[in-house]
C-alpha cells in the first residue's frame, strides 16, 4: 500500500506490516483507534564517540502483536527494505550514501556489500582539510579509493578544487 501526502511517499514495510516507512525517513503506525501516527525515534550515539561528530543512527521499537513482544530496529535500514526491497544476501547492509548516519531519506540509502561501503567510507582529514585528498611531495592533491586493498579511483590533480570535484564525481557514481 502507498500513501502520499505532501511530497512524502509512505509504503509498507514487507515483514512489520504494521508499519509504513516514509521516504523522508519516518515511521507510522496505527493507534487503537485504527488512525494513523508518526513515531518519534531517539537517536542512539556511537560508543565510544566518533572523532567525526557523527551522532549515531535512529532506532525505534517495533512491537510485535502483544503487549511483551517488541524488537529493537534502526530506521534506515526498515526504510531501505520499505523503498528498495529486503537485503539481496546476508553480505548487503543498509549503506548510507552521503554517509549521514541520521540522514534515513530512502534516495540515501542502498543496500551494499563491505567493499562498496570501504570505498564511500569517510577517512581523516589529512593537511587538505577534505576527506580522501592528500598533498603529494610535488604539490598534487591525490584522490584515491581502494576496495578489496585494490585501487579504483587514484588520480592527482593541480588545485584542490579539482581533486574535490573529482572525489565528489567519483562517490556519486557509486
Amino acid at each position: 500500500m502507498t500513501l502520499k501526502n505532501h511530497m512524502e511517499e509512505w509504503r509498507e514495510h514487507p515483514i512489520y506490516t504494521n508499519y509504513q516507512l516514509s521516504s523522508m525517513g519516518n515511521i507510522r503506525t496505527k493507534n487503537r483507534r485504527d488512525e494513523w501516527y508518526i513515531k518519534t525515534c531517539p537517536i542512539k550515539k556511537h560508543h565510544p564517540p566518533r572523532d567525526n561528530g557523527e551522532l549515531g543512527y535512529r532506532y525505534t521499537s517495533l512491537g510485535l502483536g502483544s503487549r511483551t513482544q517488541r524488537v529493537v530496529r534502526r530506521i534506515g535500514k526498515m526504510v531501505c527494505e520499505a523503498f528498495h526491497g529486503l537485503s539481496p544476501s546476508p553480505k548487503f547492509t543498509c549503506d548510507h550514501i552521503n554517509r549521514i548516519t541520521t540522514d534515513d531519506r530512502a534516495v540515501n540509502l542502498r543496500w551494499a556489500d563491505s567493499s562498496c561501503q570501504a570505498v564511500n567510507r569517510v577517512l581523516a582529514k589529512g593537511p587538505t582539510n577534505e576527506q580522501n585528498i592528500t598533498l603529494t611531495k610535488y604539490n598534487k592533491y591525490r584522490v584515491g579509493f581502494y576496495r578489496n586493498k585494490e585501487k579504483v579511483f587514484d588520480a592527482c590533480f593541480d588545485t584542490l578544487e579539482e581533486a574535490v570535484f573529482n572525489r565528489d564525481a567519483f562517490l556519486a557514481s557509486l
